[in-house]
């Protein structure tokens, strides 16, 4: 049996930069997750009064789809969190430093001017904050790696 905000009256996701089927939208995050409000009219007051912020932006729409290794700040409490898959499969709030940098991946690194830089297919390191590279870090044998669709999501 489903609850009552589950089904067809769960909040759908806003067009963004996730899929709606790979997002979690902030409303859902900051009620059910979190249990920082207790009601859709609670999460509309903390989001307008822009104290929740997503990969160092701060976001305004109830719904904004927050995906995979997003970090999420919350400035009244100062905590961080960082949306991650667990073991089955769902999505689950990691809590994290405050100095923690963002890891992306980056297929095709390009600087300003244009040049490709030598060896695609490596991490990149860059400050959420700021937006400047930090350090590159090489694929090697033993890092710890996680699926993020299929069968071996989370895993």
């Amino acid at each position: 049996m489903l609850d009552k905000l589950g089904g067809a009256f769960a909040p759908k996701p806003s067009p963004g930069p996730h899929k709606e089927r790979e997002c979690l939208p902030l409303v859902v995050m900051l009620r059910n997750r979190l249990k920082y409000a207790l009601t859709y009219r609670e999460v509309v007051a903390i989001v307008m009064q822009r104290l929740i912020s997503i990969d160092g932006k701060v976001r305004t729409d109830k719904c904004y789809p927050a995906g995979f290794m997003d970090v999420i700040s919350i400035a009244k409490t100062n905590e961080n969190f960082r949306l991650l898959y667990d073991n089955k499969g769902r999505f689950t709030l990691h809590h994290i430093s405050a100095e923690e940098a963002k890891v992306c991946n980056s297929e095709r690194p390009w600087m300003r001017d244009g040049c490709p830089l030598n060896g695609s297919f490596r991490v990149l390191s860059h400050s959420v904050l700021v937006g400047v590279l930090l350090l590159w870090l090489k694929y090697g044998s033993g890092p710890h790696i996680g699926g993020s669709r299929g069968r071996e999501c989370g895993t």
